[in-house]
């Protein structure tokens, strides 16, 4: 079998494969056998009548078109195993010689894998690692008190104690507002929770 490839546009592959009449011929002869046990010929049980009788009732071009078919289902997956072609999906078949006593040839053109290349980009992102200098973040002690406070406070723990209430204690309040003696509307609660001093 002879394999010639040929890169196409958008990431196709042509594939032009030849097989030999010698291994063309013995897939003919399969194509025969495998028909001639689906037909019905007059004085022969299945499978056992002549080439002659079988093409007289099914055409020459039947029998080469199963044949080719075998054929080309068969050496296309060779073709693409040996060449290592990455394939994808099903390829457009065009057959180019298709005859009894010559080389059967055709043409297969099949999408394949982009080929990638990588930018060595190592080296660049070392570039940048060295160049990039970090800002250098200094907290002053104020600013780490506000944040401990911030903390501390967040974690806050209520307990009810039996004492006067002094700045900083959290109380529940009822309270109304009101203008000159009359209720100002949602302008009351009832537990409302007051940090005192605040």
């Amino acid at each position: 079998m002879n394999i010639e490839t040929k890169k196409l546009p958008k990431s196709e592959l042509e594939i032009k494969i030849t097989v030999p009449w010698k291994e063309w011929k013995d897939f003919i002869g399969k194509a025969v056998s495998k028909i001639s046990k689906d037909i019905k010929i007059k004085g022969f049980r299945p499978g056992k009548a002549p080439r002659g009788m079988i093409e007289k009732k099914v055409g020459k071009n039947t029998i080469l078109d199963a044949a080719a078919k075998e054929t080309i289902n068969k050496t296309y997956k060779d073709a693409i195993s040996k060449e290592k072609i990455d394939a994808m999906g099903s390829p457009r078949i065009e057959i180019l010689k298709l005859a009894e006593g010559n080389d059967l040839e055709y043409k297969a053109n099949t999408a394949v894998m982009p080929e990638i290349t990588m930018t060595p980009w190592k080296k660049d992102i070392e570039k940048i690692n060295k160049d990039y200098k970090s800002k250098k973040t200094e907290i002053s002690n104020e600013e780490m008190d506000n944040e401990l406070k911030k903390l501390a406070n967040s974690r806050v723990k209520l307990v009810t104690v039996n004492r006067e209430a002094k700045k900083g204690d959290s109380a529940e309040i009822d309270f109304q507002v009101s203008r000159n003696n009359v209720p100002i509307e949602n302008g009351s609660s009832k537990n409302h929770p007051l940090v005192l001093g605040s």
